[in-house]
């Protein structure tokens, strides 16, 4: 049986007048296509790419500017096309607006995490925050996007459509993202040393700030080629959350040979703040802010190396 048309209106017309090869250039071409169901979804994250979702496909239909495609394919479109554009936008509308209200995606979040198939414990809600397998389900109802993070600040996967089967799948490739990231704690250990001499160097002190650390961290994980040959093409990207899951896994480890100090409100919030959160809970709903780091000498007690 032949899938049905999500657009039946726009499609037939848009193949009877072969509508995206008339466009050059410019964006057009790429929205018209994704109307049409054609490329990839916009959302990021790793493994094969997925097509445009159904819910992207409604998102552009309704952003889609018909009256400058008109005028760039010097096309006149019918009253059917125009009525069911219309359609699509009014529906569109009321769903955006809906999900923006306070509390307007939680029943789109609870139907996520109902789809998941790990132990109950494992995922919820807590905080005021939906959790799975150590990660967040973070919805931007502004941007209308979800994204799988360590906390809420430190994404894994991103800008994936509010569909519940994309959210579903797009955790699963977050929680195989997050075993590629976390290294054993001798690997960790040598490349958080090698990240705070890095630091302590630029600052000329011994207690670096945290996030000084997290940023040079993404340095001191570069392979042997880089070193040999620091050039951009040898450069690794390596995302915030590596530093981040590496250094909740092994904080014992840490704890035994850094001391941390925590950050008070005004370093942790407003245009001067230098704080670097970290999780304080298993499931990463709720955070701490820190400030620094700081080698420990030999025979020296810890402070505040808790949290």
């Amino acid at each position: 049986m032949a899938q049905q048309s999500l657009f039946p209106e726009f499609e037939a017309f848009a193949n009877q007048t072969q509508l995206a090869d008339r466009l050059k250039g410019g964006n057009l071409p790429v929205l018209v296509h994704r109307v049409l169901g054609h490329g990839a979804t916009a959302a990021d994250m790793p493994g094969k790419e997925l097509p445009s979702s159904e819910f992207e496909r409604r998102q552009t239909l309704a952003r889609l500017n018909i009256s400058k495609l008109a005028a760039a394919t010097k096309l006149e479109f019918p009253a059917n096309v125009l009525a069911e554009a219309e359609s699509v936008r009014e529906a569109f509308d009321r769903q955006a607006a809906a999900y923006a209200a306070p509390g307007g995606t939680d029943r789109f979040a609870a139907e996520v995490l109902s789809k998941i198939d790990i132990s109950p414990e494992k995922k919820g809600r807590s905080n005021d925050r939906f959790f799975a397998g150590g990660l967040l389900l973070v919805v931007d109802a502004a941007g209308l996007a979800v994204s799988w993070s360590l906390t809420q600040y430190y994404p894994m996967v991103s800008k994936i459509p509010l569909e519940v089967a994309y959210v579903v799948e797009a955790f699963h490739r977050a929680q195989q993202a997050y075993q590629d990231l976390v290294l054993d704690v001798e690997s960790f250990m040598s490349r958080l040393d090698l990240a705070v001499r890095i630091s302590s160097q630029r600052a000329k002190r011994d207690e670096v700030l945290l996030k000084d650390v997290a940023s040079a961290y993404v340095v001191a994980c570069q392979a042997k080629d880089f070193w040999a040959s620091p050039q951009k093409k040898a450069f690794v990207d390596v995302p915030p959350a590596a530093f981040v899951a590496n250094f909740s896994k092994h904080r014992a480890t840490v704890g035994t040979t850094y001391e941390l100090k925590p950050a008070v409100l005004h370093e942790s919030h407003g245009p001067n703040a230098i704080a670097f959160f970290l999780p304080s809970d298993q499931e990463g709903t709720s955070t701490r802010p820190w400030k620094s780091i700081r080698r420990l000498h030999v025979g020296e007690s810890l402070l505040d190396n808790k949290g």
